[in-house]
């Protein structure tokens, strides 16, 4: 039996087991990271959707901000640095959902005080985080260090469709406030993601369904605005 033990068969089994509990630990607390990112972002969207019009407003916009930098330098760098030295790829899909949600969120925020939308690069260069690790474990002397966090395209993409979604919203919404300009802006802004994303080729299974998804939210804007301009124009003519 002893002999057993000290086989290097069992040895080296037994490392592997070990590995794969440590990957298998970093999942889950990765997992638990963008389940909050999601969280934080959802609530990001609904405050973003009740900014007022008033002097307020320019005090709102500072408060999101905020919470979108707090969750960055956060929860963002907490995965960061969970995945510094590893292969990013083989975790990817355990913060995958939290990065579509805020990306989602950060665009939609970016239209309503800019009217643009805000490029992948920016995305992925705001999160390059300093890191400060230990060199010498005598001297206990420390090196700061950038640490970047993997932000596909991918999610990018996925994340902007979803948006698309909330734009339909503000479309909606201002129509029924008889805001017919601010709703025909976000109908335009939303044609040309469209368009833009119908040119891809993906082999991504959720990008075509969320394409699809953004088309029906398109033609209902366009349905709206459609009949605010008409309604609009038979009461002039009255």
């Amino acid at each position: 039996m002893a002999a057993m033990e000290e086989s290097p068969i069992i040895t080296a089994f037994r490392k592997y087991s070990e590995d794969l509990s440590k990957k298998h630990d970093k999942h889950e607390r990765i997992v638990k990271i963008s389940r909050d990112i999601t969280i934080e972002s959802k609530r990001l969207i609904f405050t973003i959707h009740s900014l007022s019009t008033d002097k307020k407003a320019d005090t709102e916009i500072e408060k999101i901000r905020d919470r979108f930098k707090k969750l960055m330098e956060s929860h963002f760098r907490k995965i960061a640095i969970e995945l510094e030295n590893e292969d990013p790829y083989l975790y990817h899909r355990a913060y995958t959902w939290g990065v579509q949600e805020y990306i989602e969120a950060l665009t939609y925020f970016n239209y309503v005080t800019t009217g643009e939308l805000v490029g992948w690069e920016k995305v992925a260069e705001n999160c390059s985080f300093d890191f400060r690790s230990k060199v010498d474990s005598d001297t206990m002397e420390d090196e700061i260090k950038q640490i970047r966090l993997l932000i596909p395209l991918s999610d990018y993409i996925l994340g902007i469709q979803d948006m698309t979604g909330e734009m339909m919203r503000l479309c909606i919404t201002s129509l029924g406030k008889g805001n017919i300009q601010k709703a025909q802006a976000a109908c335009n802004f939303v044609k040309y993601v469209y368009a833009a994303l119908h040119i891809l080729q993906s082999c991504h299974n959720e990008f075509y369904k969320k394409l699809e998804v953004a088309e029906q939210s398109l033609r209902k804007m366009e349905y709206g605005c459609y009949l605010a301009t008409i309604q609009g124009l038979e009461m002039k003519s009255q």
